[in-house]
């Protein structure tokens, strides 16, 4: 009596352990490699963390003032934290803040001229990493394939 194994057809369900688990991985291993190669290129400029880095790349993408509540969220900081980080750029004379214009409680923080040309220059480096070339590769239609599928990652990490 042999066993033989059938390839499984396309309507038989893929095990949530073989697919989600490999996908999982490969998004914590190209999100620790994004932001590795993003906080390179921020200590490269003279910037001293991670949550610096991530702060000063935000701002630049946002291309305006942020709410320092937004921002903390992105950099992944408790406010607490966010203000430590927040007041070393200002020290450093890379971004300023300021009260909203209609409610007193909220703070914006918004990058100064120093800080944009850090900006500038940390998106020129950028165009030079393996990150960039990799993407550039893409046709455009993986690119907005791939870009669809991290808004509908984060919406839903979002939702929780």
């Amino acid at each position: 009596m042999s066993s033989t194994k059938t390839a499984p057809s396309k309507t038989d369900p893929v095990p949530a352990a073989e697919l989600f688990l490999n996908l999982v991985h490969g998004m914590i291993e190209a999100g620790d490699n994004a932001v590795t190669a993003l906080r390179n290129l921020a200590f490269s400029q003279g910037l001293t963390s991670k949550p610096m880095a991530i702060a000063i790349w935000r701002l630049h993408l946002n291309k305006g003032p942020l709410k320092v509540s937004d921002l903390a969220r992105t950099i992944d900081c408790d406010t607490g934290n966010t203000s430590g980080v927040l007041d070393r750029l200002e020290e450093a004379g890379l971004i300023e803040r300021a009260q909203h214009g209609s409610d007193r409680r909220v703070r914006l923080v918004q990058l100064t001229a120093k800080g944009r040309k850090l900006g500038a220059q940390m998106e020129l480096d950028y165009k030079r990493t393996w990150m960039y070339r990799a993407l550039k590769e893409l046709s455009p239609r993986e690119r907005e394939t791939l870009d669809d599928i991290l808004m509908r990652l984060n919406a839903s990490a979002s939702a929780e």
